[in-house]
């Protein structure tokens, strides 16, 4: 269910959000100006300490929660930097193999650092990430097919040795790059997001009916305000699309590079 929220639109996530916090206020206005809903000065004072409770568990959470998403952007960045340092610098030891080892070891990786890059763009799709990733595997087993023919042609050579342990930081880095994209935040925290902030929100609406209607304005803005941030920590928890994209320029650099005519 976390791949979900992955797959949609922008501003189908902020119009929802804006949405229900507008409504939540409405709710809260209407609830204070019931008949049966009058509001004495002691219940002002309690309500108005309730608001800021409600408010600064909102604050708290929206703070904790873009710490997480943050953390996990940040992680993934890393990754992509990372995974493309290994490809070209395995590229480039699987020169000093002998043939046909290095012929069929640099093809593979060319096919490597393509599928590298698919792998980024299908992250948020749970189907074509996983068609992806079973070439990756395909393309790694065909990878240390290579290198172990290498290794028993000459099982003291040193450039082999070189090869092996870059292919094996390689494969280690998919590994890697597989378990940041499977750890998302959990949906109940954003579904718990979606709840402390409506209650925030019809709470803010319900003390409006104490003043002026105008305070409407302001109640719509705080509910703009909070979406806004809430969709920011959404972007930065599906970082393959979105408003904040991690940037794969590296992988692309590398692949270009792999695939240049050799002079």
């Amino acid at each position: 269910m976390e791949q979900s929220i992955g797959q949609i639109p922008e501003y189908a996530i902020l119009a929802f959000l804006v949405v229900t916090f507008l409504v939540s206020a409405e709710i809260g206005f209407r609830l204070a100006t019931a008949p049966w809903s009058a509001l004495g000065d002691d219940d002002r004072s309690g309500l108005s300490t309730i608001q800021g409770a409600v408010l600064g568990l909102m604050a708290l959470l929206l703070g904790f929660t873009f710490s997480m998403a943050n953390e996990r952007f940040e992680t993934r960045k890393q990754l992509v930097l990372a995974e493309a340092n290994a490809i070209g610098t395995t590229y480039l030891r699987a020169q000093l193999l002998s043939e046909p080892q290095r012929s069929e070891s640099a093809g593979l990786l060319r096919s490597y650092g393509q599928l590298a890059l698919e792998f980024q763009a299908a992250s948020p799709y749970p189907d074509q990430l996983a068609a992806v990733n079973k070439r990756i595997d395909s393309v790694q087993d065909d990878l240390w097919r290579n290198a172990r023919a290498a290794a028993d042609r000459d099982p003291r050579s040193v450039p082999v040795g070189l090869y092996v342990e870059t292919l094996n930081d390689l494969i280690d880095f998919h590994g890697k790059q597989l378990g940041a994209v499977r750890n998302r935040i959990a949906t109940a925290i954003f579904g718990i997001l979606v709840l402390v902030g409506a209650a925030a929100v019809g709470l803010t609406g319900y003390g409006n009916a104490t003043g002026q209607r105008g305070n409407y304005i302001l109640t719509a803005v705080v509910s703009i305000l909070i979406s806004a941030v809430m969709l920011v920590i959404i972007d930065l928890h599906r970082p393959a699309r979105g408003l904040i994209q991690i940037s794969t320029q590296s992988l692309a650099d590398v692949r270009d590079w792999m695939n240049r005519p050799v002079p």
